[in-house]
């Protein structure tokens, strides 16, 4: 019984999934497939444009809107498909939000060529205005050359079928194609090698994506860059020459300060130790001011210098004298 009611449910989703049109089995069947979901993204750079073909049709293509001759559709997103390095089917989603019920929505497939750089769609497109391709043949010589960033100061360097981003992988440009943008300015797509990028990396890039580079003719430089310019091995002399005597003049400086320091501790050393020695003096003065022994002069004697002890031993060595020379007399007269 429930094998019986598994097997009835396989076969009504297998009914609903038809019932819902040809186009969603086919999605699911891709999508098994392999098929990369971009799913609410924009379209990529390489599609976006005006396309035409040789019977005059348009397509116009931008990040979420498709636009033909016969309907206008807002994009919400795309599958994609890589058959080769060149070539890619995308499967375009669009709002269904507003049609008639009973119409059955069919997503828009494209096939695009990156060798030349068409788009096949019951039609063959090509870019509106693009020129034809170039194939093996050298960049546009005002391309050549090494450029500088003015926003993070990288270096681009282009030769004549080779594109480098610092010291990067070196691209190696297989064709090209260019485009006058309205502003005058020329926009350049370059297809590089995919296989050289395999064996030089050892990656595998999901799809080889065109490098695209806006080239200005009246700044004469790629939009963004502008030439590069290589030091002067004189600028680097003098600037090594100024710095050398900038270092002399500051170990000069930092000798002299030294020097001034060295006699500022110095004279410290000496202020201190004079300043000790007074300090050790300070004491003995104290005493010598309330030795006992020491007479204290009145107001209007002599000045206070310590001269007054002096007479004082004077007067007492003349009297101790006078008094010896009296008592020897006495002695002789006494014998006589």
């Amino acid at each position: 019984m429930k094998k019986w009611l598994k097997q009835l449910a396989v076969l009504a989703a297998s009914f609903s999934l038809f019932a819902q049109g040809p186009s969603l089995i086919a999605y699911a069947q891709t999508n098994q497939s392999g098929l990369e979901e971009h799913r609410g993204e924009a379209l990529p750079e390489e599609l976006i444009g005006t396309w035409e073909d040789d019977q005059g049709h348009q397509m116009i293509l931008s990040e979420y809107a498709y636009e033909d001759e016969t309907q206008s559709l807002t994009l919400t997103g795309y599958d994609l498909e890589v058959k080769s390095q060149d070539l890619r089917t995308y499967i375009l989603y669009w709002d269904t939000t507003d049609i008639d019920p009973n119409v059955n929505p069919q997503p828009i497939m494209l096939d695009y060529n990156g060798h030349n750089y068409t788009i096949t769609a019951g039609y063959t497109y090509h870019r509106q205005g693009e020129s034809e391709e170039t194939q093996a043949r050298d960049l546009p010589v005002e391309m050549q050359g090494k450029w500088q960033s003015t926003t993070d100061g990288s270096t681009l360097t282009i030769g004549p079928r080779s594109y480098q981003i610092d010291d990067q992988y070196t691209y190696i440009i297989t064709s090209y194609t260019s485009q006058e943008l309205n502003d005058g300015t020329v926009q350049y797509t370059l297809q590089w090698d995919l296989d050289d990028y395999i064996q030089e990396t050892g990656q595998t890039p999901p799809g080889p994506q065109a490098i695209t580079l806006v080239f200005d003719p009246n700044q004469a430089s790629p939009e963004g860059y502008v030439a590069f310019e290589a030091e002067d091995p004189n600028t680097d002399n003098s600037n090594s020459q100024a710095d050398s005597t900038a270092e002399n003049t500051q170990e000069e400086t930092e000798e002299t300060e030294t020097q001034t320091d060295q006699s500022s501790d110095q004279a410290s050393t000496t202020v201190a130790s004079i300043s000790s020695l007074e300090k050790k003096e300070a004491p003995k003065s104290a005493t010598a001011s309330i030795d006992p022994v020491t007479p204290k002069n009145q107001k209007g004697f002599l000045p206070n210098t310590g001269e007054s002890g002096s007479l004082i031993m004077i007067i007492g060595g003349v009297v101790v004298l006078g008094l010896g020379i009296f008592l020897l007399l006495s002695k002789k007269k006494s014998k006589h």
